[in-house]
């Protein structure tokens, strides 16, 4: 049941009476519906005329106790830079969930060593263990921001996961990389926390499909490595993601960047092949470059107002 509504331009925008969903309707388009668990913050109806890229924007600005876009770079930056054998997390602690955990993982022909690797939680507890230990929490005795640092000790290639508080941002070193499967044959999300924001990987990280989906705060990644291939649903429904390096990029899976709002840019020169809805709902996408002989699935760029001519030949 719509309980108001609001027209300005050529953009209606509506909400209904129990706050659940936000509706934009370009005029002769669909009515695109947002549910409120995926939106951080509900937003009074639009009351100036924009485009729909920036009306889709406004639904997706700030959340519970957000700073702008700008400081977060800035504190992100400012964040210590691992060595190659680091991984540096911030994380935020609050009221009643306090507690965060490290997952380490290690080659399973390692032998017992006397250390292994070790985690600084930021808030002066500093902890080492053996090289079989793979997990290890903490729970923080105020609430607040802190930096964890974990350092793998015995030199060898391991990865790092931070969970259970809101992570915010995190550093990887070149030898300290994120694992991308988690058993049988389902992929690992790098995060599954909705407040991360920024993050530098290892060249070493491997990407498995959903490995960033519905990573709704997720504005930028800095990637040394070379990725060849985006898997499928890879960046699907990150919503606040601008940008992603693609130049080494030979194919992009079903879905891969769908519903990614705010992507401006989809240059991949060595790109032969795109899957179907790769780019769907990419309202911002405005630049793309992709190799002559590349072929599209259906729907690459559904619903990609901004972007014309259409490199799928579509309309």
């Amino acid at each position: 049941m719509i309980d108001s509504e609001n027209e300005t331009g050529n953009i209606v925008t509506y909400e209904d009476d129990d706050n659940e969903e936000y509706g934009i309707e370009i005029k002769g388009k669909n009515v695109v519906k947002l549910n409120a668990d995926k939106v951080l913050v509900k937003t009074p109806l639009l009351t100036t005329a924009q485009d729909l890229a920036g009306a889709i924007n406004e639904l997706f600005q700030g959340g519970s106790g957000e700073t702008p876009a700008d400081s977060d770079y800035e504190k992100w930056l400012s964040l210590p830079e691992p060595a190659d054998n680091q991984a540096v997390f911030l994380v935020r602690a609050v009221e009643g969930y306090m507690s965060c955990s490290i997952n380490a993982g290690l080659p399973y022909d390692y032998v017992e060593q006397a250390e292994g690797w070790s985690v600084d939680w930021g808030d002066g507890t500093i902890e080492t263990f053996i090289n079989w230990r793979t997990s290890a929490s903490h729970t923080y005795a105020t609430a607040g921001e802190y930096t964890v640092t974990f350092t793998n000790i015995c030199g060898d290639n391991t990865y790092a996961v931070s969970s259970g508080t809101q992570w915010i941002m995190a550093k990887y070193g070149d030898n300290v990389y994120v694992d991308k499967v988690i058993g049988g044959t389902s992929g690992q999300k790098l995060s599954s926390e909705k407040y991360l924001r920024y993050v530098r990987l290892s060249p070493d990280t491997d990407f498995s499909e959903n490995f960033f989906s519905s990573d709704y705060s997720l504005r930028k990644i800095e990637f040394n490595g070379t990725l060849s291939a985006v898997p499928g649903y890879c960046f699907y429904n990150c919503a606040n993601l601008k940008e992603f390096d693609l130049s080494k990029c030979t194919s992009i899976g079903n879905y891969a960047f769908g519903y990614c709002y705010s992507l401006e840019k989809a240059q991949a020169p060595l790109c032969t092949q795109v899957g179907d809805s790769a780019f769907r709902y990419c309202y911002r996408l405005m630049e793309t470059e992709f190799s002559e002989s590349c072929t599209f699935g259906e729907k690459s760029f559904d619903y990609c107002y901004a972007l014309y001519p259409k490199p799928d030949g579509s309309a």
